[in-house]
């Protein structure tokens, strides 16, 4: 099966070892960049790829937002994530786009309800589709339930990921599914009855 991030990506070769972009000069130089470039934004307009890469690549939820304020003044949320897609190459890369997302969407709005429901359903398929834990879990928090986001084939998949993640052995993914479920007015129509 085609993953959902295999039809955006252009690049295939970037791997995660010792040696390569996440040593740790590079995570400190990524840091006083975001920082000269939150300071100095009309700098960040030749370097929006680069910002979006760093952000995919930081594993910590919360740090990934340095990397977008410097994104405002030059791109739209649809540009952003039309660019994010591209970067993906690996399934913790689709984790990271999803993290990252969630600051896309607080700091350059949360763009058209196409877009939101396009990006819902890539949530969708990319949870299908990964078998790193970390990467399930991100992407698993930005998946909307709700009807407007979900047509009637999003809506079947939906109901497999409501499935994989109510039977995980990921306490966390359960965890997540009983808050979204909260958090959905649609969720009940997706649930089996009792569920």
């Amino acid at each position: 099966m085609l993953t959902p991030w295999a039809r955006h990506s252009r690049r295939k070769s970037w791997t995660r070892s010792p040696g390569s972009v996440r040593s740790t000069a590079h995570e400190q130089k990524k840091w006083v960049a975001a920082n000269v470039l939150a300071a100095h934004p009309a700098s960040a307009r030749t370097l929006v790829r680069e910002l979006l890469r760093a952000g995919v690549r930081e594993q910590n939820p919360s740090f990934n937002r340095a990397f977008v304020i410097p994104l405002k003044p030059h791109v739209t949320y649809e540009d952003a994530v039309v660019l994010g897609l591209e970067l993906i190459e690996t399934e913790a890369d689709a984790g990271g786009l999803a993290r990252l997302e969630y600051w896309l969407e607080i700091e350059l709005g949360p763009g058209t309800l196409s877009t939101q429901r396009a990006m819902n359903r890539w949530r969708i398929e990319s949870f299908l589709c990964v078998s790193d834990g970390y990467a399930r879990r991100s992407l698993l928090a930005g998946i909307s339930f709700a009807k407007a986001h979900l047509d009637t084939s999003a809506a079947r998949l939906a109901r497999r990921v409501i499935a994989i993640a109510s039977s995980s052995d990921d306490a966390y993914l359960r965890h997540r599914l009983q808050n979204q479920r909260r958090d959905s007015a649609a969720f009940p129509a997706l649930l089996p009855p009792g569920g």
